[in-house]
């Protein structure tokens, strides 16, 4: 885990203020290290956190329980960015997907979720995408849990997550949404390992400069810098991009970005 600091100094002669970013890295080896209250308070402290990546059971057994981890990492993700490469990404999510098949069809029972750091709501997220051809363990998700939504973000792409107000993807590849909640299935009837029958799942693509927000880009009169580009959210997608964006604290007005790298 990775936290990051920022100070300003003043050149008198310029008159300027020139921004310096500092970053820490916090090693947590065992649970006493996620116990520790000073490394606890430099998370709390952070402008940013970033999650490394490698085995997202592993980042979630050794930071998600310890009472001092968790009780700084909540409220520092709301008020700074929080993100991850990778596992980092998919610890992010409320519900995290930790294992799975690698076969290209959905099958049942082979994919497994697990509890999460909670930053993103009602949204599985999965990583190496396209890549790794990871669309049948994550429809196999959606059709375990219509509730969900599944996130795939393909390598070198992020997906900025801006709570109650869009998202943007970034990067080189694309995001792929999928949203089961009307669908059928036969998910109760089929037999484990059975490849699934699945009707009326919606996929979304969102490649590279992707940037929607609810309110077209638009803040009072004018837009910010962050807001150039981008497009009110056609309506096919308020629904889901509105419960992507959900936060459990409403007044929340960090940045997510998830990125798999």
């Amino acid at each position: 885990m990775w936290g990051r600091k920022r100070r300003s100094l003043r050149n008198p002669r310029r008159r300027s203020a020139i921004a310096i970013a500092i970053a820490i890295a916090i090693a947590i080896a065992n649970r006493d290290d996620a116990s520790d209250e000073a490394a606890a308070q430099q998370v709390y402290e952070a402008d940013g956190i970033f999650m490394t990546g490698g085995d997202q059971k592993r980042l979630i057994a050794l930071t998600a329980a310890p009472a001092s981890t968790r009780r700084c990492i909540a409220p520092c993700a709301s008020a700074a960015p929080a993100s991850g490469t990778s596992a980092g990404a998919s610890v992010m999510s409320e519900h995290m997907l930790f294992d799975g098949s690698r076969d290209i069809l959905p099958q049942k029972s082979l994919v497994h979720l697990a509890a999460g750091l909670g930053f993103v709501r009602r949204v599985v997220i999965d990583q190496h995408f396209s890549e790794r051809q990871r669309l049948g363990r994550l429809l196999a998700i959606v059709a375990q849990h219509p509730y969900l939504l599944g996130a795939g973000i393909d390598e070198y792409t992020a997906l900025v997550i801006e709570p109650s107000h869009g998202i943007e993807i970034i990067g080189e590849g694309a995001v792929t949404l999928i949203n089961g909640c009307e669908m059928l299935s036969n998910y109760l009837d089929a037999a484990d390992k059975e490849s699934l029958e699945l009707f009326n799942v919606t996929l979304h693509l969102l490649p590279a400069g992707a940037h929607y927000r609810h309110d077209g880009g638009r803040t009072g009169a004018s837009a910010s810098r962050d807001d150039v580009g981008a497009r009110p959210i056609p309506k096919t997608l308020v629904d889901l991009i509105g419960a992507v964006t959900a936060t459990p604290d409403s007044g929340a007005q960090g940045r997510f970005q998830g990125a798999a790298s």
